[in-house]
């Protein structure tokens, strides 16, 4: 969808949830505030309205700098779709999960755009056996789970909607798992192993701050070393764990707040990657800058 509007100007990303209810919630809200006349659309279910934004999200306060865009060469932009024309139809294929490869991902258009704030804040960590999601916020998120490990079988697949002020919880199966989160706006996590770790770590963002912090918990006495690697910043460390408790503070405001870290000890792997939401706008996903 495209917003044309004076309060859309800039270019600016918007990924919020939306689906074609947003277009009438926007509706009511405009009418209500516009007109002063209270109206619902009755065949919205409470779930959409608690999951899909109204649309308002997308546009901007008067008080946002308005990022100055380039103006299209007319003549030249026109050439490059009249040559299109000329080009070979396209090899689409449906690769299988062995054939994907990191050359396979590099189709998207690189670029990076101005984006709005998202009304999320919300955790999903791996604690006490278990995938515990826990909502800050009033809006509603959408999760969806996959089991890995269980690829082969109809039971690999969970939804969860993840209301406003809610925590849910997950099971998982302690011999071997690998299960990967997804969530809004590149939201994901990875938790792999075998066995329940001797290690809880969870992932808490600080919007005030821009930062994230990993909060890692030993369930032994002996010191255990893990490994943090921070894809953006494309660096890795060692880090000796001496205490029961350790904490890491990682600043993303160089990132404008992305962040995509992976913790690995032995057999063991977290991976927590997604945006932190500060209330202010940023920048599309730098990983396609």
């Amino acid at each position: 969808m495209i917003i044309a509007s004076p309060w859309t100007k800039g270019g600016f990303v918007n990924s919020e949830v939306s689906d074609h209810t947003s277009v009438l919630q926007f509706l009511e809200n405009f009418i209500k505030i516009k007109f002063n006349k209270d109206l619902t659309i009755d065949n919205i279910s409470d779930w959409r309205r608690a999951i899909c934004g109204d649309l308002t999200s997308a546009f901007n306060s008067s008080t946002v700098k308005i990022p100055k865009m380039d103006y299209l060469d007319q003549k030249e932009y026109a050439k490059a779709i009249n040559s299109a024309k000329n080009k070979p139809v396209p090899n689409l294929k449906w690769y299988a999960e062995n054939e994907l490869n990191s050359h396979l991902l590099e189709i998207q258009e690189r670029g990076l755009k101005p984006s709005n704030p998202l009304p999320y804040h919300y955790h999903v960590n791996f604690e006490e056996g278990k995938i515990k999601m826990v909502n800050a916020k009033e809006r509603a998120v959408p999760l969806l789970i996959y089991d890995r490990t269980n690829f082969n079988n109809d039971n690999f697949h969970f939804s969860y909607a993840l209301y406003s002020k809610q925590e849910l919880s997950h099971a998982v199966n302690l011999g071997k798992y690998d299960c990967e989160v997804f969530g809004p706006n590149g939201f994901y996590r990875n938790f792999k192993g075998e066995n329940k770790p001797e290690l809880e770590i969870s992932l808490n963002g600080n919007p005030s701050n821009n930062e994230m912090e990993l909060i890692i918990k030993k369930n032994t006495k002996n010191n255990i070393s893990i490994t943090l690697e921070d894809f953006y910043k494309k660096n890795k460390e060692e880090i000796l764990l001496q205490k029961d408790e350790q904490n890491v503070t990682i600043n993303i405001n160089k990132m404008k707040g992305w962040y995509d870290l992976k913790i690995t000890s032995g057999n063991n792997i977290w991976h927590f990657a997604g945006r932190l939401e500060t209330g202010k706008p940023t920048v599309s996903d730098p990983h396609w800058a």
